[in-house]
C-alpha cells in the first residue's frame, strides 16, 4: 500500500493550508515545517508550552517586606484562550545565623503589566505573615528547599504576557533571608551552595 502525500507547490513561500468548514485556518505549512493555529482544539491536559528559569547564583536581603529574587522570574504568553498555567517553584532558602531565625517566600503574578499580586498564600490571621513557604534556621549552615506546584487560573487576553516571580521576606530588620546559600555562608564543605528554579507550563483545560 502506497503513501498518500499532499504538499504545497514547489517554490519558496508556497504553502498548504487546512481550513475548517467556516473557512478558519487550522494548519499551514512553511518552507521547513508547519504551523498549528489556535483554532485547533487539543484534549484537556495537553501541554502547549513550557518555560523555565534556573537560578544558580546567590541572593540575600534583610527587608521585612516581600522582595523579588533576581533571576527567579519567568514570563509566558498563552497560545490558547482559557488555558491554565502550572507553576513549579523550587527555592533553596537560608536564614540569618541567629538561632531560630525565620524566613519566607511566596509567588506573585503580573498580567500585561497590571501589577503583581500574590496567589496561593495562607489566609490573613492577625499579625501572621501570609506565605507560601516558611522556614526556621536553627544552625548557621542550615538550608531548606521549599517546593511549590500550583495550577493557576489567570484571566488574560491572547497576546498578553504573564510574568511569575518568587519573592522572599526576612523575619525582622537585620536578619537576612538567603537564596542558594546558608546564612553564614562560610567557605567550608559543610556549607552548601544550591540551585533554585521556576517553571511555568501552559495547560489546556
Amino acid at each position: 500500500m502506497g503513501d498518500l502525500i499532499v504538499k504545497a507547490a514547489t517554490g519558496t513561500g508556497n504553502s498548504l493550508k487546512l481550513q475548517d468548514q467556516a473557512g478558519q485556518l487550522c494548519f499551514s505549512t512553511i518552507d521547513d515545517g508547519g504551523v498549528i493555529t489556535d483554532k485547533v482544539h487539543f484534549p484537556a491536559g495537553h501541554i502547549v508550552q513550557v518555560q523555565s528559569s534556573p537560578k544558580t547564583d546567590t541572593h540575600s536581603h534583610t527587608s521585612t517586606t516581600y522582595t523579588a529574587v533576581p533571576g527567579l522570574e519567568r514570563t509566558i504568553t498563552p497560545q490558547r484562550a482559557g488555558s491554565k498555567i502550572m507553576v513549579f517553584a523550587s527555592v533553596l532558602l537560608g536564614a540569618h545565623t541567629a538561632f531560630g531565625t525565620f524566613a519566607g517566600m511566596r509567588l506573585v503574578v503580573d498580567i500585561a503589566g497590571g501589577g503583581y499580586t500574590a496567589f496561593n498564600v495562607g489566609n490573613a490571621a492577625g499579625s501572621r505573615t501570609r506565605a507560601l513557604g516558611w522556614i526556621q534556621a536553627h544552625y548557621a549552615n542550615e538550608v531548606m528547599t521549599t517546593n511549590a506546584s500550583i495550577l493557576h487560573s489567570p484571566t488574560y487576553n491572547l497576546g498578553e504576557i504573564i510574568t511569575y516571580r518568587v519573592e522572599t521576606i526576612a523575619q525582622q530588620g537585620g536578619y537576612a533571608v538567603c537564596v542558594n546559600m546558608s546564612g553564614q555562608d562560610a567557605d567550608a564543605q559543610y556549607h552548601a551552595r544550591g540551585a533554585s528554579n521556576i517553571t511555568v507550563m501552559e495547560v489546556v483545560v
